[in-house]
């Protein structure tokens, strides 16, 4: 837990102006033809869903939750023998060539892809490294999936990962956790600027026509009615909202914290004592 903590603050530090200014390069992009969406997010926030709506568009393919982008990065790191992001990784890859991780992770991912121009990268904690896909992708669309903290807390809290995400299991650690993770979410909106572009739940579930669009827009993309259909999508998911995907769009799942409010208040307490807004 300490140590996930230790690595957002190592990104924040290396990950700054400066060194995305130096960094940024457009050279594999003009090598490639096929423009990547990264969407990302904490794990049960509206990735998935958000990923069948995008891959229902006849522009747009999904490769699903793939482990090639930290793979590629630990590699360039030049730390030998890393199977697992460290702080001392991402201390090295702030000095590293990003254009030599772009040719490295579209190498890897080669024989997965199809015709569609654009194609989609869904591994959640693929938001740890927004700055090196920002600095190696000049072309690639950021796509971050938000929602109410404590609705995504309680909705991580009661899922079974195994051991993928080993902070959800306590109440107390999701907390800490939570909190560094808004730290970086400030610090890539600051970063990022209008590359970032936010996704809210709620709003989706609320308005899926109007979001969609509005997504689509930003993306670059017309707009389709395959996209408000995504329930009739027949790619396979299996990620923890593999049942969900073949639903239509529901507000179900929206505030369903306060169903546990009073087992949920000493979280609730520790997100407010950080300054994070609850509803």
């Amino acid at each position: 837990m300490t140590q996930d903590i230790v690595l957002i603050d190592k990104i924040i530090e290396v990950c700054n102006a400066d060194w995305l200014a130096q960094t940024a390069t457009s050279v594999a992009s003009a090598d490639s033809d096929k423009t990547p969406i990264f969407v990302v997010g904490l794990p049960r926030t509206g990735t998935t869903l958000t990923e069948r709506i995008l891959s229902s568009h006849s522009h747009v393919e999904s490769l699903g939750e793939t482990l090639f982008l930290e793979m590629v990065l630990l590699g360039e790191s030049g730390l030998g023998g890393t199977r697992k992001m460290t702080p001392e990784a991402i201390g090295a890859l702030g000095s590293k060539d990003m254009d030599a991780v772009a040719r490295g992770y579209l190498d890897a991912v080669h024989y997965r892809l199809g015709e569609a121009p654009m194609f989609i990268e869904k591994l959640p904690f693929n938001f740890l490294y927004l700055g090196f896909i920002a600095a190696a992708w000049p072309q690639a669309r950021l796509v971050h999936l938000i929602r109410n903290p404590m609705d995504a807390c309680f909705s991580m809290y009661k899922q079974v990962f195994t051991w993928a995400y080993p902070f959800s299991y306590s109440l107390d650690s999701l907390g800490r956790y939570y909190v560094a993770h808004d730290r970086l979410a400030q610090h890539w909106r600051t970063l990022l600027g209008d590359r970032l572009i936010e996704v809210e739940y709620e709003t989706l579930v609320a308005d899926q026509e109007g979001q969609t669009r509005l997504l689509l827009d930003q993306l670059g993309l017309p707009f389709e009615q395959a996209c408000l259909q995504f329930d009739q999508n027949q790619a396979p998911s299996t990620t923890a909202s593999s049942v969900q995907v073949r639903e239509r769009v529901h507000t179900g799942s929206v505030r369903r914290w306060k169903r546990y409010d009073r087992h949920l208040q000493p979280l609730r307490e520790q997100l407010e004592a950080a300054g994070i807004r609850v509803e």
